[in-house]
């Protein structure tokens, strides 16, 4: 799959721009239903079925959430996913529904992003923390926002880079474009303790499919992003690559007809992960004159090595992950026994915690290496 690298003028024109829980005998990711059940990890009731977040820090994982009152909830979790002390409070977050939640993180520093509703439109916001130090920042007011698909993500994206630029990608106001055609705009905001501060240029997308935000990661100097449109009903995602030295943004169309499911960084790469008719597929993206690589990723391998997992699928080359520190926004690559994609997974480096949405909560579950197998454990 080729990609050509043009200027930013062009782009503008073409794009409309560790304390471990005590080992128990437990049935495996593929237990049978006859096996006897584990008491489930606490779950919390949660405003919408993407209302949540869950990152991985230094010493376990931070779960954010959208309450079933209104507001913004955060928890700090040990590395077997269970609650350390009281939740985090977001000073003057609003306490309107929220409707989508968005993080990254880097060591015990993490960024939030929310998306909330209320009888006057939809409105993002924004928030630092620092895991260590149990603090939060105040709820920083982002933009006003045109609500898509409510039960899909998409709205907003959050990306954080080796240097702990902590930015947010978010969907504004809808504008006209191209006559009388409707568009998807968005915005990079970079969040600071003094507030957040516009970065780059706006980007608008015509014919926005219902999750049109495909994808936000930042990879060393590199931002890679992508929107999706609807084409005769058919989704074609859009990935620009954006580098300063030398300047230049490249151009790719990752999972042609495919719907997307995220991003996430691998390596010096940020991998596109789509569901196409014949199960899911990956692109892997690099910087410039960096080649394109394809991954299948309709059954992909997870077992353990040593005491951790590691992740592999085919591709050229094939993919292969080890486990080897914390890690986020796994989610879209597990296979299916794991939640799925619509979930959020992360290893602490003890554990696997994965949260899904199920009956208007959001539930954990962990998983820990058991010889050569990741074995349910809460």
């Amino acid at each position: 799959m080729g990609r050509s690298l043009i200027a930013l003028t062009i782009v503008l024109v073409l794009g409309c721009e560790r304390r471990r829980a005590p080992p128990t005998p437990a049935p495996s990711a593929t237990a049978t239903a006859s096996s006897t059940p584990l008491a489930p990890l606490p779950e919390r009731a949660v405003s919408g079925e993407v209302a949540f977040e869950l990152l991985a820090v230094e010493d376990g994982a931070v779960l954010a959430w959208g309450a079933a009152d209104g507001g913004l909830g955060v928890a700090l979790l040990d590395g077997s996913g269970a609650a350390r002390g009281e939740p985090l409070a977001v000073a003057q977050a609003p306490r309107d529904p929220v409707i989508e939640v968005a993080g990254a993180s880097l060591e015990d520093r993490i960024g939030l992003a929310w998306v909330t509703r209320s009888k006057t439109g939809a409105a993002s916001f924004g928030a630092l923390g620092d895991a260590a130090t149990r603090a939060m920042s105040q709820a920083f007011p982002l933009a006003e926002t045109t609500l898509g698909d409510a039960t899909r993500r998409g709205h907003v994206d959050f990306a954080v880079s080796d240097k702990n630029q902590m930015v947010a990608l978010t969907r504004e106001l809808d504008e006209t474009c191209d006559g009388d055609k409707r568009c998807a705009a968005f915005r990079f905001r970079e969040l600071l303790s003094t507030g957040p501060e516009l970065r780059g240029l706006p980007a608008t997308v015509p014919a926005p499919c219902p999750s049109p935000l495909a994808g936000f990661e930042l990879v060393g100097e590199r931002w890679h992003y992508a929107f999706c449109s609807r084409t005769s009903d058919t989704p074609q995602v859009t990935a620009f690559m954006r580098q300063q030295a030398p300047f230049w943004v490249g151009l790719s169309r990752p999972g042609p007809g495919c719907e997307p499911l995220g991003a996430l960084p691998v390596g010096t790469e940020a991998l596109y992960v789509h569901e196409c008719a014949g199960g899911r597929r990956g692109l892997r993206i690099g910087g410039l004159g960096d080649p394109e690589h394809e991954v299948d990723l309709t059954r992909p391998k997870l077992e353990c090595v040593l005491g951790r997992p590691r992740l592999t699928a085919p591709g050229s080359p094939p993919l292969a992950i080890d486990f080897a520190r914390p890690l986020s926004s796994l989610a879209p690559l597990l296979p299916m026994q794991f939640g799925g994609p619509g979930a959020r997974a992360v290893w602490t480096g003890t554990s696997l915690l994965v949260a899904t949405w199920v009956n208007k909560h959001v539930t954990l579950r962990r998983f820990e290496c058991r010889g050569a197998e990741l074995t349910r454990t809460g």
